[in-house]
C-alpha cells in the first residue's frame, strides 16, 4: 500500500479538492472522524471505508487500555495507544526487512547456480 498523508482541515468540510499534479483516482477529500470522543477533519487521499477501519482500531485500542487504566486521561490514553501502534509498525517493518535480506540471499544463490550452469568447468 502506498505512504498516504493526511492533513488537518477546516472545522467545517468542503468539497473535495483535486490537485491537477495528482493522478485522478488519489483525489483529496475532507473527511470528519471521531477518534476515542474527539471530532477531527482531515484531507485525504484515502478512502473513508480504510480510514473507519483505521478509527475503529484506536478506538479499540483506547478503549483496552482505558478498562486497564481508567483514571487516565484521553491524551495519556492516545498517546500509549500511539506508542503500540508504533510499535507494531517498527515489528513489521524489522520483519519485512528480514523477509528482504533472505530474499536477496535466495536470488544470490540461486544467480549463482545459474552461472554455473551457463559457465560450466570441465
Amino acid at each position: 500500500m502506498a505512504m498516504s498523508e493526511y492533513q488537518t482541515a477546516p472545522a467545517s468540510p468542503r468539497r473535495v479538492v483535486t490537485d491537477a499534479a495528482m493522478p485522478k483516482k488519489q483525489d483529496v477529500q475532507t473527511v470528519s472522524l471521531n477518534v476515542a470522543g474527539i471530532n477531527l477533519t482531515i484531507r485525504t487521499t484515502q478512502d473513508l471505508e480504510y480510514l473507519n477501519g483505521l478509527v475503529s482500531q484506536v478506538n479499540s485500542l483506547v478503549q483496552s487500555l482505558k478498562q486497564s487504566a481508567p483514571n487516565s486521561a484521553i491524551p495519556q490514553l492516545m498517546a500509549m495507544a500511539l506508542i503500540q501502534f508504533a510499535d507494531r509498525a517498527s515489528e513489521a517493518q524489522m520483519a519485512l526487512e528480514r523477509s528482504n535480506r533472505k530474499v536477496e540471499t535466495h536470488i544470490e544463490r540461486l544467480t549463482k547456480i545459474l552461472g554455473a550452469l551457463d559457465n560450466p568447468e570441465f
